[in-house]
């Protein structure tokens, strides 16, 4: 009888192995096991354009290095982006102030005096927009009475196409001429350029010339660069200014000049070459003005502020398109 147990046992115990496997524990005491938990995806935090982000839109500001700064469209005087079609012959002011115009240019100094178009954007965040290489071809803004401040902040990317040897103007506004209310003529305005071998950027503010006795080299090769350089009031009333320039960001110089600036009131703002017309007004109502310095570089997102950002404000302008 005994040995008919032991026999006997195993026999048994193999059915309720098998339910037990099949069915499982939980169903046996009359439970189910748990429903697997669906897996959530989070969306990726979304990266705005950067034109999105510089007039101040409320959408994720992607990573930058100081987010409690947030941008201002009310601090923004006008915003060329340059990227039009090859098309275009207007230059798209995205505040609405002071459209601009693509000009070629008949000038020996700026032969082939156009544009290279459709080259791949500056902006990592808007890859499909096209780029422009100034190549002699610049942008004429007209003069208007709300261009211009006693501070501001003017800012691009660029990549340049040069290696020294000759001046290269991002940005010119004014000239020696008499401004409206002046009784004789007189320098005003501003320029930034680039100069020297190897090339450094450099500013003139007038009336008193070249801001900075060592100006900062313009990083090697054909690396995009972002450039800002900001004019402050260095003391009260605006007797001397203090001039600051930006490299991707960081500081590089800056330099007090102890005279008053003299905006370049009724003088447009040209992008990409020098004006070289005694009556600056000239540069916009004749067809073929003389200009000279052409930039050969591309050029995008320019930004003209009537405030004078920090440098804070600045980083995140760069960490946006990184």
């Amino acid at each position: 009888m005994i040995e008919w147990a032991f026999i006997l046992t195993p026999l048994l115990v193999l059915p309720i192995a098998f339910l037990f496997h099949f069915v499982g524990c939980a169903d046996i005491a009359g439970l189910k096991d748990p429903e697997p938990v669906p897996q959530t995806e989070f969306p990726k935090p979304k990266v705005p354009k950067y034109r999105d982000y510089i007039m101040g839109k409320s959408n994720n500001p992607g990573s930058v290095r100081h987010p409690h700064i947030k941008p201002n469209a009310n601090d923004i005087t006008a915003y060329w982006r340059l990227v039009d079609t090859a098309a275009s012959i207007e230059a798209i002011d995205e505040k609405g102030l002071q459209k601009g115009t693509y000009r070629t240019s008949t000038d020996p100094d700026t032969i082939p005096g156009g544009f290279i178009h459709n080259l791949p954007s500056l902006i990592d965040s808007d890859p499909t927009v096209p780029c422009r290489f100034f190549n002699g071809g610049y942008v004429v803004v007209p003069a208007n009475d709300k261009l211009y401040h006693d501070e501001f902040t003017i800012e691009a990317w660029v990549l340049p196409g040069f290696s020294g040897n000759s001046e290269h103007t991002l940005f010119h506004a004014g000239g020696y001429y008499r401004a409206p209310f002046d009784s004789a003529a007189a320098y005003h305005g501003f320029r930034v350029f680039a100069t020297g071998t190897p090339p450094s950027w450099q500013v003139s503010l007038a009336p008193g010339g070249d801001v900075f006795p060592s100006p900062p080299q313009i990083p090697p090769g054909e690396t995009r660069t972002h450039l800002a350089v900001t004019v402050q009031n260095a003391s009260p009333g605006g007797g001397s200014k203090k001039v600051t320039i930006f490299i991707d960001g960081k500081q590089t110089v800056q330099q007090t000049v102890g005279f008053s600036y003299s905006r370049p009131e009724g003088a447009p703002l040209l992008i990409g070459v020098m004006g070289d017309q005694s009556v600056p007004s000239d540069l916009e109502a004749l067809p073929q003005p003389n200009v000279k310095q052409p930039m050969r570089s591309r050029i995008q997102e320019v930004v003209l502020h009537r405030k004078v950002l920090s440098q804070e404000e600045i980083e995140n302008h760069v960490d946006i398109n990184r």
